[in-house]
């Protein structure tokens, strides 16, 4: 009995004038968290113009890209892969004799380099989470791209590109 007494004084049980008016429509944003490191060595991504674009069709094409802060002016690193299904897997690189096309390519600065021209990829993208109704892809990546400008025996031609994802996807 006290405790509905007490609750009938806040106004929690019925016979209270206290009114509340509905509550004011809270616009949901998608966070655009990316993580990327270049040979273990963090890179500041430019969220802003990062993004992950969908061909319409079941063989849609992924297209990742991500720009570094410091090239902004620059592609940053793109990964491509075809026959792209919109759901959780893991997409690898050394999947050549199958037909798929799965390619990585960094441009930043000086610096081009591609996963073409490592002799051997072991590079994939894995897809963890696919939600349709907001539009969001959440995944890992890891792909080497070798430096075309630097020698093969060179340590700096090999850059082991990681990171993570959680990005908005558009169909162009």
């Amino acid at each position: 009995m006290k405790v509905r007494l007490l609750m009938l004084g806040l106004g929690l049980v019925g016979g209270s004038s206290f009114q509340t008016s509905p509550a004011p429509e809270v616009r949901r944003t998608i966070p655009v968290p990316i993580a990327w490191q270049v040979n273990g060595r963090a890179i500041a991504p430019d969220s802003s113009l990062s993004r992950l674009e969908l061909t319409p069709g079941p063989d849609r094409t992924f297209s990742l890209t991500l720009v570094s802060a410091v090239c902004p002016d620059d592609p940053g690193l793109t990964i491509i892969l075809d026959q792209f299904k919109l759901t959780p897997a893991i997409y690898r690189f050394k999947d050549v004799l199958s037909g798929h096309i799965r390619d990585a390519a960094y441009r930043c600065g000086p610096a081009s380099a591609y996963s073409t021209a490592c002799g051997r990829n072991e590079g994939y993208v894995q897809v963890s989470r696919v939600d349709a109704q907001r539009r969001v892809v959440t995944g890992t990546f890891h792909c080497v791209v070798c430096d075309t400008d630097q020698p093969a025996a060179s340590p700096n031609r090999r850059l082991v590109m990681t990171g993570n994802f959680r990005l908005p996807y558009n169909q162009q």
